[in-house]
């Protein structure tokens, strides 16, 4: 069946198979209907798997090379509370993918200690050479803004350096704020 003209209608119309349409300027994906070059509709979902952030949880942190292990403190869980830290001064390292077709442009870690701070690096895959894309620290718990967006690419990441002055210093987790590109 092939509709010539137009008609409008106060009824919620279902169609069987594909739905196509002709002549249209190109939208981007982060619409909730997406338009493929042949006029095909399909349901997207706005942002990565449906949001704009990447939760960095307290499992996505690694030690550095003090010898000594991540830790879960878990002798509070029956007060409800539960958390990462690192041993003694060790820095802590938590390694973020971000999805093709999307840009990084913020970074915020939570934890115990916001006279701690944070940095941001850009990584790759082929390189051993880290990038500063943050300018510097930012203190636990601010969200900071990118100096240099990080839009992915095949070998590129983001690192999170959370620095620490002792074994108290809780994280909590954090996010990166992407959009798409």
């Amino acid at each position: 069946m092939k509709w010539i003209g137009q008609h409008i209608w106060d009824f919620i119309s279902r169609f069987r198979a594909d739905v196509y349409i002709e002549n249209l300027s190109y939208v981007t994906p982060k619409d909730i209907l997406t338009i493929d070059s042949s006029g095909k509709v399909s349901k997207g979902k706005i942002g990565w798997h449906g949001d704009t952030r990447i939760k960095i949880l307290p499992r996505d942190f690694v030690a550095n090379d003090v010898g000594r292990p991540m830790q879960i403190e878990d002798d509070d869980i029956g007060s409800n509370e539960l958390f990462m830290y690192s041993f003694s001064t060790s820095d802590s390292f938590a390694y973020v993918p971000i999805p093709n077709g999307y840009k990084a442009t913020h970074v915020k870690i939570y934890g115990s200690d916001t006279g701690q701070n944070f940095h941001v690096y850009e990584g790759n895959i082929n390189s051993k050479t880290i990038i500063d894309i943050a300018t510097g620290t930012t203190s636990i718990g601010t969200e900071k803004a990118l100096a240099t967006q990080l839009v992915s690419d095949t070998t590129n990441y983001i690192i999170v350096r959370v620095t620490s002055d002792g074994d108290s210093d809780e994280i909590h987790g954090g996010y990166v704020t992407i959009v798409a590109v």
